[in-house]
């Protein structure tokens, strides 16, 4: 079974204005192929997104703590627990 990797969980920014943190990441496969048109999102709420056709996602949401989860079709589903945003 194919693993998915997020390389990059960095570029963790506050927009004050919007009491929301961005984090922008790249999702590649074990073997550091580009994984396009994978689903990014926060368990248990409406903030998600896709990767573009570089593999890389940015997903805007409020300070908290999330499960981030990553999934594509062909790949087994990866989450990352204890996620934390910060508070502005």
């Amino acid at each position: 079974m194919n693993i998915l990797i997020i390389v990059l969980l960095a570029a963790v920014s506050v927009y004050a204005q919007q009491h929301k943190t961005m984090i922008s990441g790249k999702v590649v496969s074990k073997e550091k192929e580009i994984i396009d048109l994978a689903t990014v999102y926060l368990k248990g709420t409406n903030y998600g997104c896709m990767t573009n056709e570089q593999g890389i996602y940015h997903l805007h949401a409020p300070a908290g703590e999330y499960t981030l989860v990553v999934s594509a079709v062909g790949y087994e589903t990866v989450s990352y627990t204890h996620l934390t945003l910060p508070t502005i």
